[in-house]
Formats: C-alpha cells, sequence, structure tokens
C-alpha cells in the first residue's frame, strides 16, 4: 500500500490478521478484464519436484480436470497432515490447464512450506481450490508492460508473460528479476531463451549482493534501480506489474511514482 491509502484507511486483507470476530461489507466493482472464471475445488498429486534455488522450490501438480484461470492469479492448496490451506500464485499460463505449477520459498519455522521443502513427494495426493485474485494483466489498458519481480514472486510474472508470448501480444514487455546471488536467480535460462526468441521482449536481472561474485556481469544493485537505470527514470505511458517481498513493493512503487508512471 502507498501512504496515501494508508491514510484512507486501507489494508491489504490478505495480509491481516483479524483479533476478533468480524463483518465484511464491500463495494466491489466488476473489473472489464476480469474473466470471472469459477472457483472449483480439485484433486491432484505431486508430478515434479524442482529445486529452483536453495530457498524455493518449483511444486507441479497434475490435476484431475483442467482448471480455467487468468495468468497471475492464485490457488489454496491443502496438505496431507497440514491444518488449513495456503494460497501459491501459479506458475503456469493458462494453456497448461491440466498441470499447475507452483514456486514455494521456505519460510522458517513455517509448517506447510517446511513440510513441502522436506517431506512432500512426487506421487503424493493433495487437494486445491481456485483460481482466486485480480492480479492480472489488464488487456484494454493502453501501454508496454513492466513487470518487477523478487523472489518466489516471480511466479505470477512468468505465468503472465509466459500467458502474454503465446497468445502474440506485441507491446513492449520488460521483466526486472531480483535476488540476492545468482543461486537465488532462478529461471533465467528460462527468460533468457525468451527474450532470444521475441525481441519485443527485454529480461534485465538484478542482484543485490552481486560483489560478492565477481564474474557477474550483469545489474548490481536492487531490482527497482535496475528499472530505473534501464528506463532512465521516465516510466510515463507504461503499465507496471509488481510481485515480491514488501520492501521491494515500496521501493518499487516510490520509483515508479517518480518516473510518473501514476
Amino acid at each position: 500500500l502507498m501512504d496515501m491509502e494508508r491514510d484512507e484507511g486501507k489494508v491489504l486483507a490478505c495480509c491481516a490478521m483479524p483479533m476478533s470476530d468480524m463483518v465484511i461489507e464491500a463495494d466491489i466493482d466488476v473489473d472489464p478484464d476480469f474473466a470471472g472464471h469459477h472457483v472449483e475445488d480439485y484433486r491432484g498429486v505431486v508430478s515434479a519436484l524442482v529445486d529452483l534455488s536453495p530457498t524455493i522450490k518449483g511444486v507441479h501438480i497434475k490435476l484431475d480436470r483442467p482448471m480455467t484461470f487468468q495468468a497471475g492469479q492464485y490457488i489454496n492448496l491443502t496438505l496431507p497432515g497440514i491444518e488449513g490451506s495456503r494460497a501459491f500464485s501459479l506458475a503456469n499460463p493458462p494453456s497448461q490447464a491440466d498441470e499447475v505449477e507452483l514456486h514455494i520459498r521456505l519460510v522458517e519455522g513455517g509448517a506447510a512450506t517446511g513440510f513441502i521443502h522436506r517431506q512432500l513427494k512426487v506421487g503424493d495426493a493433495v487437494e486445491l481450490s481456485g483460481p482466486y485474485g485480480q492480479f492480472f494483466v489488464r488487456d484494454s489498458q493502453a501501454g508496454d508492460l513492466i513487470f518487477i519481480a523478487g523472489g518466489s514472486g516471480l511466479s505470477s510474472p512468468q505465468s503472465m508473460i509466459l500467458d502474454l508470448l503465446e497468445r502474440g501480444d506485441t507491446r513492449r514487455i520488460t521483466l526486472f528479476q531480483g535476488a540476492r546471488n545468482v543461486a537465488e536467480l532462478y529461471n533465467r535460462e528460462l527468460f533468457e531463451a525468451l527474450a532470444a526468441q521475441h525481441p519485443h521482449f527485454s529480461y534485465v536481472p538484478a542482484l543485490n549482493q552481486a560483489n560478492d561474485d565477481p564474474a557477474w556481469q550483469g545489474f548490481k544493485g536492487f531490482v527497482h534501480d535496475a528499472a530505473k537505470a534501464h528506463f532512465d527514470g521516465r516510466f510515463g505511458g507504461q503499465k507496471a506489474y509488481l510481485c515480491g517481498p514488501p520492501p521491494m513493493i515500496d521501493a518499487a512503487i516510490t520509483t515508479l511514482m517518480q518516473g510518473r508512471l501514476f
């Protein structure tokens, strides 16, 4: 949230923890780009587990039937022996509807992420529901597209970018991916290959601990600074989609505002 939104009393409900019983009332405007796919329950089987980085695991789940969703949305995953469900963004494009891909960061002390990283096995049965969320590309809005991602926040932008390229979208697309070091900069080869195949897609990785790796030839610093340097601090006429840790989001919003994105 921006400071002016906090001053208006707005909150991020997905990050809020109720301390007592409450009633929620909301006036929700229907977004013209929202497809409104119905939320359904699915059964799935873990089909692959991939160590994307030392702290992020790729989880592929074969579903009992295809899921219709918009790139950028998320699902709620229920694991055996773990109370409640956990929300994870979809990393696969909607064209791959019968097998979902999740990027799951290990949270220290987290029951669900600890189970996924240490105990979940290929062949395990899981349950999930979805799709949820209003995070998707607004096709009705003109302007080139900027994606800024950090950590496992790459999942939604990955889904969106793959979908845009598959659909033949001709807008200029730029992905800025931030990580601490090369080991945490996962799926780099995928986006470098996409940039080589699609002239209107650019990929800019940034490492904020790059000084520890003398072989690194890319941008050294925070991902929002990489975006600022790439566009010379001018973002007017573009649309930005951000996904990652809250400090990264706050810094990126400040940079984009200074560059007249909005």
